[in-house]
This record gives structure tokens, C-alpha cells and sequence, in this order.
């Protein structure tokens, strides 16, 4: 729009500036090169007698007529040398006018690249700003999503190594089996031997003699059957209450390691379905739940409040909405949940 104004007030700078030099030509012309007198035809004048007043008169007639002729020309100069100044002025006035709008419209169009490179500035900061918080919150995942990876594969590790004890000590108590077994069976050898060595003794001597020491070999025997039979039987329960011992503590490790397994599960089920609200931030309670075999709720118990009486009845309806809850994996630990129940910290910023 702007553009357009310039070429007009141009166009009619120019037309006016042809207007007055064609006045100025007009002027000089009609100045430098005054009218000639019209010359009259000389008439032949038949008179005897000329007044000399007559002439004289006729003369000042045109003599007046040609100083207002010349007069009025001049004047007619003097207008129009006055309408060119004055046609001057305008120019120069437009053409000022003309600056004012150019400077002024270069001024707005630098004000307004300004503005629209402070916008563009502005935007690319906060597309900067966007950028760097996506990469930080992709990265914060990435960093969570890799402990948590690495504290799965520990617990893999731990379980396998915890398997691989358990396999070699199952082994090692086949092979103890078969030492005993084997002792067993050479202590049974070694009685039959015995009783034929003190069978064949006994023929030998008299029959008192023989009966005597058949009494006496008999409470012997009796003896050491009963001490090797109390030998074993300790023996026997010693191991069976180191290998119950140990498939306790297998037990119990593994169900730790269930049971961390599971809480995470159990609270992000729960979370899904609470309705969250700003005026609990910062607070967490501690709750028993108990269910039946299916998942199904049956209670909920707070035993440690949060101090925020609408917070725990959230949490306590964000339970039952989120019913049935998953039940662990591990036999030992879902059997655990559904006779004793299970107590868990429910923490919203964790």
C-alpha cells in the first residue's frame, strides 16, 4: 500500500512539474517577442488640412493602449511566475510529505521486523526449552527403565544362583544317601560275618561255654545295633533338620524376592484407579489389604494414617475400584496374601 502511494505522489510530482515549465515557456514567448503593431493600410487621405491636436490625441491613445497591453502582460508574467513558486512550494511540500511517509514507513517496517524477529526469537527459545525438557524427561526414563532392568537381572541372577546352590546340595545329599547306604550295608556284611565267625567259636567250645558266650554275644550285638541304629537316627534327623533349614531359607529368600516383585505390581494396579488431587502431595499411608483366591477385596485396613482424612478414603476406594488386584506368581507367597494378607506403603511420589 505504501508502494503505491510513493509512485503516485511520483507521477503527480512530475505532471506538475511539466505544468509550470510549460507556463514558464509560454511566458517568455509571449514576452520577448511583443506584438506588432498592426499596420493599417494607407489609405489615400484627400484633405487639405491636418489637426494637429487630432494626431496628437490619436498617438496618446496608442501609446496608453500599448503601456496597458505591455503592463497587463506583465502582470500576467508576474502571476504566473507566482503560481510556479507557489507551484514550487507544493512540490517541494509533496516531496517532503513523500520523505516523512517513506521514513516513516521504513521506520514501521523495521519496527515490525523487529517484532517479528523477537517472536521467531522467543518461539525458537521455547522450542529450545520444549526440546531440552523432552530430552531430560526421555532421558530420566531411560535412566529408571535401566535400574529397573538392572534390579530384574539381579534378581534373575540371585534366583539362579540360589537354584544352582539347591541343585548341587541335592546332589550332595544323594551322595550322602548313597554313603550311608553303602556303610549300611557294609555294617550289615560285617554283623553277618561276625555272627558266622561266633557261630563256628561256639561249636567249638562246650556247650555252657558256648551258651555263655552266644549271651553274651548276643547283648553285644544287641549293644551295637542299638548305638549304630541310635547312630544313624541321629545322624538321619541332624540332616533332615539342616535340609528343612535350608529349604526354609530358600523359601524365605525367595519369597522376599517375590514379594519385592510384587508390591511395585500391586501399587501401580492401585494407582490406575485413585483419583489423585493437589492437596495430597506429600502425604502416604500404610495399609493391610486382604483378598480371597480370586483377586477380589475383601478389606482394607489403614494401620498407619496419613493425617489427611480425604487422602486415606481415597486410597481405600481406589482398592476396591481397582478389584480383582493381581495375585503374586510365586504358590508360596500367593498363599501368604490370601490367608494372612498383605501390608503395603502406598506413596504416590515414589
Amino acid at each position: 500500500m505504501d508502494r503505491k502511494i510513493t509512485i503516485i505522489a511520483i507521477i503527480a510530482s512530475v505532471a506538475m512539474h511539466a505544468f509550470i515549465v510549460g507556463i514558464l515557456l509560454f511566458a517568455e514567448y509571449h514576452t520577448d517577442k511583443p506584438e506588432k503593431k498592426a499596420q493599417r493600410p494607407i489609405e489615400t487621405i484627400q484633405a487639405v488640412a491636418i489637426d494637429d491636436a487630432e494626431v496628437s490625441a490619436e498617438i496618446e491613445k496608442q501609446r496608453a493602449q500599448e503601456q496597458a497591453k505591455k503592463k497587463a502582460e506583465q502582470q500576467r508574467v508576474e502571476r504566473l511566475k507566482q503560481e510556479a513558486k507557489k507551484a514550487r512550494k507544493q512540490r517541494e511540500k509533496e516531496q517532503k510529505r513523500l520523505k516523512d511517509l517513506e521514513k516513516k514507513r521504513k521506520v514501521q517496517e523495521k519496527q515490525r521486523l523487529e517484532r517479528e524477529k523477537a517472536r521467531k526469537e522467543k518461539q525458537r527459545q521455547e522450542q529450545k526449552k520444549a526440546e531440552q525438557k523432552r530430552k531430560q524427561e526421555q532421558k530420566q526414563r531411560a535412566a529408571k527403565e535401566k535400574a529397573e532392568k538392572a534390579k530384574l537381572a539381579k534378581l534373575k541372577a540371585e534366583q539362579k544362583k540360589e537354584q544352582q546352590r539347591l541343585a548341587k546340595l541335592k546332589v550332595e545329599q544323594e551322595k550322602e544317601k548313597k554313603r550311608i547306604a553303602a556303610e549300611k550295608k557294609a555294617a550289615e556284611e560285617r554283623k553277618r560275618k561276625e555272627k558266622e565267625e561266633l557261630e563256628r567259636i561256639k561249636k567249638q567250645r562246650e556247650e555252657e561255654a558256648r551258651k555263655a558266650r552266644k549271651e553274651k554275644a548276643k547283648r553285644e550285638q544287641e549293644r551295637r545295633e542299638r548305638e549304630a541304629k541310635e547312630a544313624m537316627e541321629k545322624e538321619a534327623a541332624r540332616m533332615r533338620a539342616e535340609e528343612e533349614k535350608r529349604a526354609i531359607q530358600a523359601r524365605q529368600r525367595r519369597m522376599h524376592s517375590a514379594l519385592l516383585e510384587y508390591k511395585p505390581i500391586l501399587i501401580q494396579a492401585i494407582s490406575s484407579s485413585w483419583n489423585q488431587q493437589p492437596s495430597f502431595r506429600g502425604l502416604k499411608c500404610t495399609m493391610e489389604i486382604k483378598v480371597n483366591v480370586i483377586g477380589t477385596v475383601k478389606s482394607v485396613t489403614i494401620t498407619e494414617k496419613s493425617g489427611n482424612t480425604a487422602f486415606d478414603r481415597s486410597v481405600e476406594t481406589a482398592v476396591f475400584k481397582a478389584t480383582p488386584l493381581p495375585l503374586p506368581r510365586d504358590p508360596d507367597l500367593r498363599d501368604a496374601v490370601i490367608k494372612q494378607g498383605i501390608e503395603i506403603i502406598f506413596d504416590p511420589e515414589k
